[in-house]
């Protein structure tokens, strides 16, 4: 993923990302943070914010959907269970048998979170 902090233009490259992995694009008000977006993705009850190298998403994932993510080499590496730089297995980090957060490193772990939520229908 590009770094886009301090890119000005950053939506055109948020809203391509997004898109591609199916994800919804709702416009809201541009923030004081390191990318300056003025948009968010929404799928269901998920929100991802981009950041400088990656997608920051909040949201509960069930710990088996969480673990199963995980068992796929771009879920392990690329879909950062609290946004833990180690990459340890969700069961490490899951409250009540959810996952709260991820970090999101790149465009196919991005879609392999989309499409897991829209197959177990997280909506």
């Amino acid at each position: 993923m590009k770094n886009l902090a301090g890119i000005q233009e950053c939506d055109t490259e948020i809203r391509k990302e997004l898109t591609e992995a199916g994800i919804r694009t709702v416009d809201t008000k541009k923030g004081d943070t390191e990318v300056p977006y003025s948009v968010v993705g929404q799928l269901s009850y998920f929100t991802f914010r981009r950041s400088w190298r990656y997608w920051m998403v909040d949201g509960n994932v069930p710990l088996e959907i969480a673990k199963e993510m995980y068992a796929i080499e771009v879920g392990k590496k690329d879909v950062r269970v609290v946004g833990h730089c180690g990459c340890p297995p969700p069961e490490e980090w899951a409250i009540n048998g959810y996952v709260g957060s991820y970090h999101i490193d790149s465009q196919d772990g991005l879609k392999l979170f989309a499409d897991t939520i829209k197959k177990y229908k997280l909506m």
